[in-house]
């Protein structure tokens, strides 16, 4: 008996002091603030990524891929000899060509990808590159360089809002100060490249030189908060 009533009252003592922190924690929740502050910028897309591809037809495999190469040794030799451009070599494919169900030909395509941070410069390559090859698709982003500068003058900004708006939310709602439960940043790392991919017929031009406008991008860093008022 005096054990069952030994236990009855220490379960009793621990549902009383665990409805007490339960208590404890839903009146400590009922000043938990969340909320969302951002900084964000339109910055000039300083890379340029361009993708042009050498093509050709033959009904000897061997043929074909030898003039494959050959146009595209002329296109690396091209490439490297200008400074300011970084080149390589991307996907190559061969696939048959069927006159009713037969083999008659074969076709090859390899890539050639180019990538500068000196708009006028590649374009004129491009230019010259047009004599063999054709241009799948170009492209523009933010260089890694300035996407990092970016984002830590961002990250400061959204932090510093972070500040001033917990600040005013605790001094609106009567408390002395606040305490971060939770701080998480949120970069999105801005827009995916543009592609421009109806400019791969348009680029053939007499003078050599790809007219092109790189735009813009949005990079932006969040601050998803959790904060605790001090009463």
């Amino acid at each position: 008996m005096n054990l069952s009533r030994s236990l009855y009252l220490t379960l009793a003592c621990s549902l009383l002091l665990l409805g007490g922190a339960r208590a404890d924690e839903t009146e400590a929740g009922l000043d938990r603030i969340e909320f969302q502050t951002q900084a964000a910028r339109e910055i000039d897309n300083d890379l340029t990524r361009v993708v042009l591809a050498v093509e050709k037809e033959n009904a000897d495999p061997a043929r074909l891929a030898d003039d494959i190469n050959r146009a595209m040794d002329w296109a690396l030799k091209t490439a490297r000899a200008q400074f300011g451009v970084r080149s390589r070599s991307g996907a190559y494919h061969t696939f048959p060509v069927y006159d009713q169900q037969r083999i008659v030909r074969w076709r090859a395509a390899q890539e050639l990808i180019l990538e500068s941070e000196q708009n006028a410069t590649l374009n004129g390559l491009v230019g010259r590159l047009q004599e063999r090859l054709q241009v799948r698709s170009m492209n523009f982003d933010v260089s890694e360089p300035q996407r990092a500068r970016v984002g830590q003058e961002l990250t400061h900004e959204a932090l510093d809002n972070f500040r001033q708006r917990a600040q005013s939310i605790a001094e609106r709602l009567g408390a002395t100060s606040y305490d971060i439960v939770r701080l998480q940043l949120q970069d999105d790392a801005g827009a995916p490249p543009m592609p421009v991919q109806s400019m791969a017929r348009m680029l053939k031009v007499e003078d050599t030189a790809v007219a092109s406008e790189a735009g813009t991008s949005r990079l932006s860093v969040g601050v998803y908060a959790v904060i605790q008022l001090r009463r």
